[in-house]
């Protein structure tokens, strides 16, 4: 119980993976876990696919999962554990889960996923995905089905309860049209800014500044933590509050 342990996570848009390690040499607990041959053994690891709703998640947020996902799942050897270390190949994961504050995320995906972290005692470290060759392959070839969670059941209710009262809202107003969520899907399908939109989000591959977007997207950059995508059609959700859809301009 009271060896070095690490467990290394990664997410793709097949699944989530991870292994959890402890240490049997003496080396250096920085060098984990590829110190010496045989050094860190494996104690536990697991793979499943994602819901529809994850899929759709940014990188950030699909990263955020499988650490929050791997706790979880290995919480017999990873809670309470004195010395544990979680790894992932993604940067900005290690400062969100490390020293940034719940009430500094306006993310509400991240939030919550964050918030499944608090009862575990750890360190975030950075591991290059050359060297996250095992969870990298668990979240490649996944073996679990899994059902969706409460949040995201819960989102895309919000989501249908957004279009009912868009269209309520919409026969109370003279000269407004009414619109659905299917209308909405295939105008967005038809309309290159938003499906520019679509795959910006979903990959979370922003541009470090503003003025190097097309000038398409630079209107959505100030909020671009704030945006997700689901169910093909991009929400923008402003701190803790309602989910809102992001409408083509042709609507």
């Amino acid at each position: 119980m009271t060896r070095p342990t690490i467990a290394i996570t990664d997410w793709c848009k097949d699944g989530i993976g991870f292994v959890v390690m402890q240490q049997y040499c003496s080396c250096p607990p920085a060098t984990a876990p590829h110190c010496c041959k045989g050094g860190w053994r494996l104690a536990l690891c697991g793979s499943r696919h994602l819901t529809p709703a994850e899929s759709g998640y940014a990188p950030v947020e699909g990263e955020a999962l499988a650490v929050a996902w791997c706790l979880r799942k290995a919480r017999l050897f990873l809670l309470g554990c004195p010395n544990l270390v979680i790894a992932t190949d993604h940067r900005p994961l290690v400062r969100l889960f490390g020293d940034k504050a719940l009430k500094d995320i306006t993310n509400p995906r991240l939030f919550r996923l964050k918030k499944q972290t608090l009862q575990y005692r750890f360190t975030m470290r950075f591991l290059p995905g050359k060297h996250n060759v095992a969870a990298n392959f668990l979240s490649r070839y996944p073996v679990a089905k899994f059902n969706p969670d409460d949040m995201d059941e819960e989102q895309d209710v919000a989501i249908a309860a957004a279009m009912s009262a868009a269209t309520v809202a919409a026969l109370d107003l003279s000269g407004c049209a009414t619109i659905d969520e299917e209308m909405v899907l295939q105008t967005a399908l038809e309309d290159h800014t938003y499906q520019s939109l679509v795959l910006r989000v979903s990959s979370g591959d922003w541009e470090p500044h503003r003025s190097r977007e097309p000038a398409c997207l630079r209107p959505f950059y100030g909020v671009r933590d704030r945006l997700a995508v689901s169910r093909g059609l991009v929400t923008y959700t402003y701190d803790q509050g309602c989910v809102r859809l992001v409408i083509p301009e042709a609507l």
